[in-house]
């Protein structure tokens, strides 16, 4: 009867520790998902930071302008565009058949 009692413990035991190992297992695979969601969480905080500072830069009148002018050669109603050549590309250029 004692060998039976001990038998059935030792099972139980051997039970236990199986169903703590896995419980571990689950709680590393979590905290990694945790890490890689925290990760994602600062990274969307630096855009929305990034993006709301690029939206108080391009509110005032004269920054929307300024960047309308050197990204997309924008030009008012009286003004002339006139486009320089740096004199080295005319030299490639006119020097190649």
């Amino acid at each position: 009867m004692r060998v039976f009692v001990i038998i059935i413990l030792s099972l139980f035991l051997v039970f236990l520790i199986g169903q703590i190992w896995n419980h571990n297992s689950q709680i590393k695979l979590m905290q990694t998902d945790l890490d890689k969601l925290q990760a994602d969480v600062n990274k969307s905080r630096a855009e929305q930071q990034s993006m709301a500072e690029d939206f108080e830069y391009y509110s005032d009148p004269v920054n929307l302008e300024k960047e309308l002018r050197s990204r997309f050669n924008y030009r008012g109603k009286d003004e002339k565009m006139i486009i320089i050549v740096p004199t080295s590309s005319i030299k490639t250029q006119s020097s190649t058949p």
